[in-house]
């Protein structure tokens, strides 16, 4: 399943959650603001005990598909952004646990 795949029932007053392991994945929610702070996108809703709450736009399906996904068309698990991401935090461990040796 894409990570950010539009819903057949778009409305521009609210959204859907589309990352598959956030808690309020397949939730709909009235969208307060669509909103670019720290260069990122990000979307507002008020959340189930009232509170004021924010998710990136890119878990939802308020943001374009990711161009990878779609030509992917489901045969790749990962966007071309997340193995990035991922290969970052790998370097980060591998970095750390090294420290970590060196200190023994």
């Amino acid at each position: 399943m894409p990570f950010n795949a539009p819903t057949e029932n778009s409305d521009p007053e609210y959204f859907t959650v589309t990352h598959c392991f956030h808690l309020f994945y397949k939730r709909r929610f009235r969208l307060v603001e669509y909103s670019r702070n720290w260069g990122a996108d990000k979307v507002s809703f008020f959340d189930d005990q009232e509170a004021l709450s924010y998710l990136p736009a890119r878990w939802t399906d308020r943001f374009p598909p990711d161009v990878f996904t779609v030509f992917s068309k489901g045969r790749a698990y990962f966007s071309t952004d997340a193995l990035i991401e991922l290969s970052a935090f790998i370097k980060t461990l591998e970095l750390a646990r090294k420290d970590t040796a060196d200190v023994k």
